[in-house]
């Protein structure tokens, strides 16, 4: 008998093939859960994962700066103890988009962790308070312990707001109406000028007077 062929796969059906997994390899995504572990290399290990080019030694510099920065690390003191530069964490964050998850994820850790480490340092000094030296002619003498009352007021009202907030002013407003009256100022009176015809039958009044009154005296 005959060795049968071995048939070989179709390009067309290759390409389609090599895009279905691409198209699964970008849909996958990270645990976030894996930014506190002990050690970065289970995250290493799920980077490798969606990223499986990269090399082995950059996605554990990855894993490592993502977990500092988790921590409450700022980016550049991560990318610094992790040997990265921020040109190859762009490129590795537009490479898949659970990277770019990761990095948000971490940012948000980041942030949380440097708010509670501001607490605790208000705390500490509001509370606690702290030493400090004392100097007697140049030289210590000792130290003095000294207390933050501000720090310890931001604290009481971060925790109590209500028991421990300042004393709302009360705004009285005071509402005043003020009418305009337009007062009417009487005008002027107009002398009217005499028309002709009565200057007229004044000139015969005043005649006829005259007459009678010459007519008497005669």
């Amino acid at each position: 008998m005959k060795p049968k062929k071995q048939t070989q796969p179709h390009k067309s059906t290759s390409k389609a093939l090599q895009k279905r997994k691409q198209s699964a390899l970008q849909t996958q995504e990270i645990d976030t859960a894996l930014l506190t572990k002990a050690t970065p290399k289970p995250l290493e290990r799920a980077i490798r994962g969606v990223l499986p080019n990269a090399k082995a030694r950059t996605c554990l510099r990855v894993a490592t700066f993502l977990q500092l920065t988790a921590s409450g690390e700022t980016c550049l003191d991560a990318l610094e103890s992790a040997g990265l530069s921020w040109g190859e964490l762009q490129a590795y964050k537009g490479r898949h988009p659970a990277i770019a998850d990761l990095y948000q994820h971490a940012r948000e850790l980041m942030r949380d962790q440097q708010i509670a480490q501001r607490e605790r340092a208000l705390l500490k000094r509001g509370v606690d308070g702290w030493e400090e030296p004392v100097y007697h002619k140049g030289e210590l003498s000792g130290t003095i312990r000294r207390y933050s009352d501000k720090c310890l007021e931001i604290g009481l009202k971060a925790n109590q707001p209500r028991k421990y907030r300042d004393k709302e002013d009360k705004a009285v407003n005071v509402g005043v109406s003020i009418s305009f009256t337009s007062i009417g100022v009487p005008e002027a009176k107009q002398t009217q000028e005499p028309t002709p015809i009565d200057v007229e039958v004044q000139d015969m009044v005043e005649g006829e007077e005259n007459g009678d009154n010459d007519h008497e005296n005669k």
